[in-house]
């Protein structure tokens, strides 16, 4: 079954496009929008996609009623829960900026650091933010401090913290990047893979205030380290040559 819609023409309508993942998040999206518009207006013209990846509360109900007064909004519903790789390739694909940023709907990122982000760009093809100062349980930061140990230590890409949800691409990145469950995850390693330039800059990580987290702390382990599996085995089989001449 298809969850999204195939690739638009890339027509680079915007300077810059935010991808935001939307699942089971109605009481943070209205205040998240609002924080994310207040940011963006620098950025003149900008887009907002949000992925909504088959929620069962009302956030599908929000983001049609904030559409009504933000004109930069786009609503992509997911026909069931896909996960979060599968909305951000939703995202991505209806994303018509040169340059891509994604964040969370939960108010856990602070939107105040996506500049900070862009300007990193400048020096590279992907930034990456580095979560600090987590207010996250305890066992979340532990199991997310052992993964992104054994990452570095298998993919040695140099990442501190590959699954921030903070990003900002160059879209010549995800023209090279085909998504797959848990590709999300190793999105650095990926674009370094295919050669591309890599920073991570330091980003702000709140509490989360509604909810809780849609995803197990442990629950994620095995298939993770199954991804782990295969992203070792593409970058060991990866094609290395150099083209002299051509007549």
């Amino acid at each position: 079954m298809m969850y999204c819609s195939p690739p638009p023409t890339y027509r680079c309508d915007v300077n810059v496009s935010v991808i935001l993942p939307v699942y089971n998040e109605e009481p943070a999206l209205t205040e998240q929008l609002a924080l994310i518009c207040g940011v963006m207006c620098r950025y003149e013209p900008f887009e907002i996609i949000a992925v909504d990846d088959g929620s069962t509360d009302a956030s599908f109900d929000v983001l049609i009623e904030r559409k009504k007064s933000i004109p930069q909004l786009t609503v992509v519903r997911l026909v069931a829960h896909a996960g979060k790789s599968a909305a951000l390739d939703a995202g991505f694909n209806h994303a018509t900026g040169e340059t891509i940023v994604t964040l969370d709907a939960d108010l856990q990122c602070s939107v105040d650091d996506i500049p900070r982000l862009i300007t990193a760009l400048n020096d590279a093809d992907l930034v990456s933010g580095r979560r600090t100062q987590r207010a996250d349980p305890w066992t979340k930061r532990l199991a997310s401090r052992l993964a992104n140990m054994i990452r570095r230590v298998v993919l040695r890409d140099g990442a501190a913290d590959s699954a921030s949800p903070m990003k900002a691409f160059r879209r010549k990145v995800l023209e090279q990047i085909v998504f797959q469950r848990g590709t999300h995850r190793f999105l650095p390693a990926l674009a370094t893979i295919h050669g591309f330039r890599v920073v991570e800059v330091d980003v702000r990580f709140f509490e989360r205030r509604y909810g809780a987290s849609k995803y197990s702390t442990w629950g994620r382990g095995l298939p993770t380290l199954f991804d782990l599996i295969g992203m070792w085995w593409l970058k060991r089989r990866r094609l290395h040559y150099q083209i002299e001449s051509v007549h």
